[in-house]
């Protein structure tokens, strides 16, 4: 149950896309919010070790100062009013501040946008995001400033199904996303409805069932695996249904592909759909774990989850497998 968001803050407009968002999921949980604020540091200004050390202390209070200000604003804000609320301010690492107070004060998800505030006394959201979903004992709904769907995620009044893209690979370990996103989908769109496609990409598969980018693949071999793969992916469907007999908004489709380039594939899916089916379009949401087969025949679903979220439009909800398969 998603009930403590945390959304980190670095007083710019692109990172405050995050507070609709967030407070759409909170109203919909009963839940609260937890705004934080990294500012800097006097190792950030190590360039200017020639200035006196009173005036770094100085630019530092004035930093706290300024953030205390600005999330005080933050938190009067109409679209919060109701919303029950704290705000953290701190400094040091941007990225390990904001996975400490994760651990620490009972947080079930991380908002944040992976582009902010620009210039030199700043902590760079693109960067941070990465090391944040690497480490991040909670999911992270992670949100893009170059023409992401965010606005569609607080949307009151969608007119069409939430449609959602969550990626396996085959392993219990990327099964971990299932639970996490079911939640984040149904609290985004409650009462409407969602659709919830479970998606699997495969490279070629060889006659032991792993797969490999060499040649010499039989038409027979596909099929095999085709089978076997629509056969695993309907198994993972029925049993995500079984379990969500009391929400009836969510509607659970499954499909395969067989491509060589598995992240440019997911995000050619979620931002374009697939010709013939019924999300033509693409989806608003993707949903990964950072961590799923392991051994040689695979697909490294950390590395593939930072290709996707570096080349996605979409806002991504990333999980990592210890986080629900504790």
């Amino acid at each position: 149950m998603v009930k403590r968001i945390l959304v980190p803050l670095d007083g710019s407009a692109l990172a405050e896309r995050a507070i609709p968002v967030a407070a759409r999921i909170v109203r919909a949980s009963a839940g609260s919010i937890l705004f934080l604020r990294v500012v800097s540091t006097a190792s950030e200004f190590a360039v200017y070790m020639n200035q006196p050390s009173v005036l770094m202390q100085e630019a530092i209070e004035e930093d706290l100062a300024t953030a205390t200000e600005y999330l005080t604003k933050v938190a009067k804000s109409e679209l919060l009013a109701g919303i029950e609320m704290d705000v953290g301010i701190f400094t040091g690492s941007a990225a390990l501040q904001i996975l400490d107070v994760a651990r620490t004060r009972q947080v079930d998800l991380i908002v944040m946008c992976s582009h902010g505030e620009t210039g030199i006394k700043r902590w760079v959201m693109g960067s941070v995001a990465h090391k944040v979903i690497r480490h991040s004992p909670v999911p992270v709904l992670v949100l893009r400033d170059n023409g992401d769907k965010s606005a569609t995620l607080c949307s009151e009044e969608l007119g069409r199904p939430l449609r959602v893209l969550a990626t396996l690979d085959g392993s219990p370990l990327s099964e971990t996303v299932l639970e996490p996103v079911v939640q984040l989908a149904t609290k985004l769109v409650l009462p409407d409805q969602a659709h919830l496609n479970l998606l699997r990409v495969l490279d070629q598969p060889n006659r032991y069932g792993g797969w490999r980018s060499q040649t010499h693949i039989d038409n027979k071999m596909v099929e095999q695996a085709r089978l076997k793969t629509e056969e695993y992916m309907s198994l993972v469907a029925d049993r995500l249904r079984a379990s969500m007999e009391d929400i009836p908004n969510l509607v659970v489709t499954t499909s395969v592909k067989f491509e060589m380039d598995v992240p440019g594939t997911i995000i050619k899916v979620a931002e374009h759909g697939d010709e013939g089916e019924e999300n033509i379009g693409g989806y608003d949401l993707v949903a990964m774990a950072t961590h799923g087969r392991g051994g040689i025949p695979r697909w490294a679903m950390g590395s593939a989850t930072e290709r996707v979220l570096d080349g996605t439009r979409l806002p991504l909800l990333v999980v990592r497998p210890y986080v629900t398969g504790k």
